[in-house]
């Protein structure tokens, strides 16, 4: 690897993470303070800080995707670096901010869960948080997690690509992202481990974004 596809990647991922904070930031206090109204009102917590993150997450991602394509690829080309170095660094970088989040997001979960003893506010867990055990992922759960995030971002990616070229392309790539969407959630798929469907998916949009940002003619 070059030092400049290095730098380069190093660059992307800190603007990547600075975003990153801000969404844990924020997504951190509107928990908190969703749990002391639940306290307040006598309430329960009917949902978890990891289970909350899964959804939260992927639109997040989804919308780091969407903002990947347009003013990053001119900026690359403009301070004389190749469409090649642009794709690998926003790769790699969404990858990495990709397993970032979420190992903060379990640690945070261990820290939520260790505070919530300390407090006696567990007992407003309910009772399908408690029989499912439901406050930490497994690492498969982990795992297919972190594949979903990584699969939302590219489908954000893939979608400001294709509106980069022409609207309609735009407009298709939304269609397919849904369509994608639908068979990696669907009950059906579920049942037989959907993350090779994810890691599938994923290959295929790599694939596509890598020789799509090839042949991209570059707007001014």
């Amino acid at each position: 690897m070059t030092s400049k596809q290095s730098l380069a990647i190093r660059t992307q991922t800190k603007e990547f993470s600075s975003w990153s904070l801000w969404y844990i930031s924020i997504y951190l206090l509107i928990y908190i303070g969703i749990n002391v109204v639940t306290y307040f009102t006598q309430g329960e917590i009917t949902w978890t800080f990891i289970e909350g993150s899964f959804s939260s997450t992927t639109v997040f991602m989804l919308i780091v995707g969407l903002l990947s394509m347009g003013g990053f690829l001119n900026h690359y080309l403009s301070t004389g670096l190749t469409r090649r170095i642009y794709f690998r660094s926003v790769l790699f970088s969404g990858i990495l901010v990709t397993v970032v989040i979420v190992i903060f997001t379990i640690l945070l979960s261990f820290l939520i869960h260790g505070v919530l003893l300390a407090t006696g506010w567990d007992q407003l867990y309910s009772d399908r948080i408690i029989e499912n055990q439901s406050m930490f992922p497994s690492i498969v759960e982990s795992l297919s997690y972190s594949a979903s995030i990584l699969l939302f971002f590219l489908i954000g990616w893939s979608i400001s690509f294709g509106f980069y070229k022409h609207w309609v392309q735009g407009a298709l790539y939304i269609a397919l992202g849904v369509a994608i969407t639908m068979i990696t959630s669907h009950p059906l798929f579920e049942s037989i481990l959907p993350i090779y469907f994810t890691l599938f998916f994923i290959g295929f949009y790599v694939f596509l974004l890598h020789r799509g940002t090839r042949t991209l003619d570059v707007s001014p």
